[in-house]
């Protein structure tokens, strides 16, 4: 689960922060270079292959909050997102790597499996904090991303169902 594919599932994220106030260019580095030392210790993990990737664009979208010591409440509802989103749902058990649909739109990209979820560990590594702060984060923000994704899949389902009525009046008007 990263933040492409949140969006790809219609979650409305927190919006990106512009305005960096007394943020350094060298607070950006130094937390670059710690997540990379975090990295090189933390490699046994499974998202470890991913992390950097993730943990950049994190940066890119929310760089103030990534290096507030301090979880931001922004950052903490982002981090729910990652844990919830990532738990398995029956549609995505339904996903695999023979799908045709995916091989049909992506012919030359073998597709991953879906990464299962998140472990604190594994998300205390993508947005370089403390497995205590993360675990606080997911308790504190659980109730709002669970709501977030619901309404995501319910404005995803509702998309799909007017697509196809729409496709079956157009058929209904071909001679």
């Amino acid at each position: 689960m990263s933040l492409c594919e949140l969006e790809l599932r219609g979650v409305k994220l927190p919006d990106k922060e512009t305005f960096l106030g007394d943020l350094t260019a060298q607070q950006i580095v130094e937390k670059i270079c710690t997540f990379h030392e975090r990295l090189q210790n933390e490699s046994h993990l499974g998202v470890a292959p991913f992390a950097e990737s993730y943990f950049l664009n994190l940066m890119a979208l929310y760089p103030v909050s990534m290096c507030n010591p301090n979880m931001t409440k922004k950052l903490k509802l982002v981090v729910a997102l990652f844990y919830f989103g990532s738990k398995p749902t029956e549609d995505t058990k339904k996903v695999t790597e023979e799908d045709p649909k995916i091989k049909e739109l992506f012919p030359r990209i073998k597709p991953s499996p879906i990464h299962p979820e998140y472990s604190f560990d594994e998300l205390a590594l993508i947005f370089d904090k403390s497995k205590s702060a993360i675990t606080e984060a997911v308790r504190q923000k659980q109730e709002e991303a669970q709501i977030m994704l619901e309404e995501a899949k319910l404005r995803c389902e509702l998309k799909k169902t007017a697509s196809e009525r729409l496709a079956e009046e157009e058929k209904g008007r071909l001679p």
